[in-house]
């Protein structure tokens, strides 16, 4: 069944053409028949196996479907766990336009990538063909994969309904490149809460899920993806092992006042006639200042472990509960 007809879709570039004998639809381009590739994208001709292939490529998040039971370690459970995009900018973070579907609300810094919403899934033509099951057609995928891009879809679109909350978030998204001009507030905001509504078992696995952060998913690769990172986004070896410099930095000096600290003690205990004369103050202060160094250095450093696991332990106490959350709903 169709999410939405006609009647109520944004993009009317493509039409269904039946072919009652063959017992197939195909799509043909209602604004320019002479045209005959994909709207949003000339490079792919409509009613070919390069189609599917193309939705693929484009709608299907394999890394983050296969671990989605593991993502509530990494993010809030919840579909609803999106910035709005006048946040966005508020909380500083530069809107990066990205066709990849893996990056789709991932954070990095003061980066999030957002994925344009495509021309051709406004068009009620294109699902009727594509992503409604089983509606047979000239080069339509088999029924499973079917629902897997209707679910891929729903959940890329459904994903909308909290980036754009008002009309500065619609203009702001027109302004990117996210949204196609010609489509009026109103009429998105009525197309848009025809997929708000859908329930996550409509959706693929990742779309259950909102924002992630990059760095967080990144640490968990290796665990959860079994290799070294989820998507690597530097290009050069000293931006690579630039990130490490901060951590090895700190444990250098922190291993460098102990040393010198501990220096200092076997120092005063090595001089001759400690306990007599004039050297005992000194040498009494020049040894507790070793010993509080050291222990402050050790205080410090298990502080700042206690602050992380204090940290570690409340996004996992939160994750749980709304994990149990949506269980118990």
């Amino acid at each position: 069944m169709a999410v939405f007809t006609q009647i109520q879709e944004l993009n009317s570039q493509l039409k269904v053409v039946e072919h009652p004998q063959a017992k197939i639809k195909t799509l043909q381009r209602s604004d320019d028949p002479n045209v005959t590739t994909l709207p949003g994208n000339h490079f792919i001709e409509l009613n070919t196996s390069a189609v599917p292939d193309y939705l693929h490529k484009t709608l299907f998040t394999s890394d983050l479907d296969r671990i989605a039971p593991h993502l509530w370690i990494i993010a809030t459970q919840s579909s609803s766990s999106i910035t709005p995009i006048h946040e966005q900018l508020v909380l500083g973070r530069t809107i990066v336009v990205t066709e990849d579907v893996h990056l789709y609300l991932l954070w990095y810094h003061d980066k999030v990538f957002l994925k344009p919403l495509p021309p051709y899934l406004l068009c009620a033509a294109f699902w009727d063909v594509h992503l409604i099951p089983p509606g047979p057609s000239a080069y339509s995928p088999l029924p499973v994969e079917h629902i897997a891009f209707h679910r891929a879809a729903a959940g890329l679109i459904r994903s909308y309904a909290h980036l754009v909350h008002s009309d500065i978030d619609f203009h702001l998204a027109v302004q990117h490149g996210l949204l196609p001009a010609s489509a009026p507030p109103d009429s998105f905001a009525r197309f848009i809460a025809r997929f708000s509504g859908l329930p996550d078992n409509a959706v693929a696995p990742r779309f259950r899920f909102g924002e992630m952060r990059l760095s967080r998913l990144n640490s968990w690769a290796p665990i959860l993806l079994h290799r070294m990172e989820y998507v690597d986004l530097t290009r050069q070896y000293e931006e690579y092992l630039a990130r490490y410099f901060p951590v090895l930095l700190f444990v250098f000096g922190v291993i460098a006042v102990l040393l010198g600290a501990m220096q200092v003690a076997l120092a005063v205990e090595a001089l001759p006639d400690v306990q007599q004369g004039a050297w005992r103050v000194f040498v009494g202060v020049c040894k507790w200042t070793a010993i509080g160094v050291m222990v402050s250095v050790a205080a410090v450093v298990l502080g700042m472990l206690g602050l992380f696991l204090k940290k570690s332990m409340n996004e996992i106490v939160f994750a749980v509960r709304t994990l149990l959350r949506g269980e118990d709903g």
